[in-house]
């Protein structure tokens, strides 16, 4: 019967130590995150391959419970091949970089481990983009600066306490504008997009990612 009962209290205080865990964050955490996305297309009626890679770290602090500051990083890069006959560069390369700052705020929870949040972040960008035929070997340069803002959604999953998965959801509204650095009559490009249709299809438009909470 002690056997039993000693059993007993081992589940249960297993059990309570798993409840007690805090899933979530409060004033004064700090958070380390990472989020990536690749694609890569090849069309063979075009005899043209693409192919993407982008990574985002980010560092956040918590002013309140549910409110974060931070600053990210961009890096990307971009590799397209084509049909000498299709094209007059067979290949393009680009160099993609942003650095910001962003503000978070935590506005649902399902369950203990969900949380949900809305994100405003502002960037600086720079882009750089090489086109060259291999027969020529006759390389072009291009470089854009440029500044950017964006409103979008996310989500954390929590694994462990301090451990959760970052699901970046795609931007729902977005501003840039940018400028082509080395060409003297250049002018500025803006682009406004407003992307809510992207509930319709988060899979397609998001990147996945870990968060760690310090």
């Amino acid at each position: 019967m002690k056997k039993i009962l000693l059993t007993i209290s081992a589940i249960a205080g297993f059990v309570f130590v798993g409840f007690a865990q805090d899933y979530g964050f409060e004033k004064g955490n700090v958070i380390l995150e990472g989020s990536f996305r690749a694609s890569s297309s090849n069309n063979g009626n075009l005899s043209t391959k693409e192919s993407n890679f982008s990574f985002r770290p980010k560092v956040g602090y918590f002013i309140s419970d549910k409110f974060a500051l931070g600053v990210d990083v961009i890096l990307s890069q971009s590799k397209r091949d084509s049909d000498p006959e299709s094209s007059s560069f067979t290949k393009q390369r680009g160099n993609d970089f942003a650095a910001g700052v962003f503000g978070r705020y935590y506005f649902l929870e399902i369950g203990s481990r969900f949380k949900t949040y809305t994100e405003v972040g502002a960037r600086y960008n720079q882009a750089r983009m090489r086109a060259f035929d291999d027969p020529n070997v006759d390389e072009q340069k291009f470089g854009f600066n440029g500044f950017s803002t964006s409103a979008g959604i996310g989500a954390n999953f929590f694994l462990t306490e301090r451990i959760a998965i970052n699901y970046l959801f795609t931007d729902l509204i977005a501003f840039s504008t940018s400028k082509q650095n080395d060409a003297p009559n250049a002018k500025s490009v803006s682009r406004f997009d407003a992307n809510l249709n992207s509930f319709n299809n988060f899979f397609g438009s998001s990147s996945f990612g870990l968060t760690f909470k310090f």
